[in-house]
């Protein structure tokens, strides 16, 4: 079986999630021509859509078919909830079956600031969507109040590490997210390890709880993003650790340094991650 598997996602299947970036491993079918071969593992690799942020929705699906991509993690960008309505979510779905493209995860941020039905709003509008996790970045300070708000909506909110969310330290995830459990966290590896941290220990030792992971890499120290394996991330030795475990966990890809081809970045970022998985 090639590396590279093009299935189609379902919903009853999620891990087999299905876009061309989906490692497969197959399997030897048993001697017993009348037992069904195991399944081969899929490692899921999507994309977030901030990645091609200076785009609209449009030219995003068409750069995931160009890539040959099926899984996306859609940005606030690209669906903007203080200015949509349902009418306008039912248009992106509609967008998006028409190019084979599952909306896995939708993103998007929350202020102290904003009132609870401007939370709740989104909240809805995102679920809309039909994902599976609201990704979400927030203060520390809000994790009550969003878990409560969410609990309205009937969703489950994946807290991202991402700037402002206070999140730099296992410590932080334990003491804050640990608490609900309609909370789990969108583990953005750049972001954890420019804090300084080890996101591969918090995943080893929290795995059930980091419900997406963000491929980014950065250098330590706050340092800046880079491109895949020129940071401190260690998201080779994180693709091979997914594998290995066989994780059902989505990987999104995401790409917001400065370049004047962000197709051909995201490319280099597959190619990355198929040179890691080739050579485990």
């Amino acid at each position: 079986m090639p590396l590279f598997s093009s299935l189609f996602p379902s919903r009853r299947d999620l891990f087999l999630l299905g876009l061309s970036a989906s490692f497969s491993s197959a399997q030897t079918p048993p001697p017993d021509s009348s037992k069904k071969a195991a399944a081969p593992f899929s490692l899921a690799i999507g994309l977030q859509s901030n990645s091609l942020a200076d785009r609209d929705l449009a030219g995003v699906l068409t750069a995931m078919k160009t890539l040959r991509m099926r899984v996306l993690e859609l940005s606030e960008v690209h669906f903007q909830p203080a200015k949509s309505d349902l009418a306008a979510m039912r248009t992106i779905r509609q967008q998006c079956a028409e190019a084979r493209v599952l909306i896995y995860s939708a993103s998007c941020t929350f202020r102290a600031e904003q009132s609870d039905n401007e939370i709740l709003q989104t909240l809805g509008l995102a679920s809309s969507l039909d994902v599976k996790r609201v990704v979400a970045t927030f203060p520390l300070t809000m994790m009550e109040r969003v878990s409560r708000l969410a609990l309205k909506r009937s969703v489950s909110v994946a807290v991202h590490n991402g700037p402002g969310s206070g999140i730099r330290t296992t410590e932080d995830f334990r003491n804050s997210i640990h608490s609900f459990g309609n909370l789990g966290m969108a583990l953005d590896f750049g972001h954890f390890a420019a804090s300084g941290s080890n996101p591969l220990e918090l995943l080893k030792r929290n795995g059930a709880q980091v419900w997406i992971v963000h491929l980014k890499d950065r250098k330590m120290a706050d340092g800046p993003e880079v491109a895949f394996g020129e940071g401190d991330a260690k998201l080779r030795e994180l693709l091979r650790r997914m594998w290995a475990a066989k994780s059902k966990t989505p990987l999104m890809i995401e790409v917001e340094y400065p370049a004047k081809d962000r197709v051909a970045e995201i490319r280099k970022s597959l190619d990355f991650c198929r040179s890691a998985l080739v050579g485990k």
